[in-house]
């Protein structure tokens, strides 16, 4: 039992210090499509002619997706709605790079990191798989 253990994402899930639930929390992105030009670092920052940003689809994916895509992000950059009021972040990584730019607005997205970083463990179960791996599975209060 491992009470009041403190953690935060991503590496505490890889680590297995919050629950894989947690770590799943489904998050709404709007993604827009590429237009087929090449992504490179000479025209990474011109988003208009890169990604059909006039036409935008919400799409749902796991804050386990979305961590991995900002680690590894290609693109990121700051979106404001108004002057000096920051709205989201639009990104991607280098694999996504050419097939959509994603968007996420950032309330929904601290509050999935605050809720991983205030995940208390309640306990850990330990077993062993057949071929003598080691499976560690948390669990929080969630």
């Amino acid at each position: 039992m491992l009470a009041g253990v403190k953690t935060g994402c991503p590496a505490a899930y890889e680590a297995n210090k919050i629950s894989a639930a947690r770590f799943q929390t489904p998050l709404t992105l709007r993604s827009f499509s590429a237009t087929g030009r090449t992504v490179d670092a000479i025209n990474n920052q011109q988003l208009d002619e890169l990604y059909d940003i006039q036409k935008g689809t919400d799409i749902v994916k796991p804050l386990a997706y979305i961590a991995n895509q900002l680690i590894h992000s290609y693109i990121f950059v700051p979106v404001f709605k108004e002057r000096n009021v920051l709205q989201g972040i639009a990104f991607n990584s280098d694999k996504s790079k050419s097939r959509e730019l994603y968007m996420i607005k950032l309330l929904p997205l601290v509050e999935a990191f605050a809720a991983c970083a205030n995940s208390i463990l309640s306990s850990v179960t330990y077993f062993r798989l057949e071929n003598g791996q080691l499976r560690v599975v948390p669990h929080d209060d969630a």
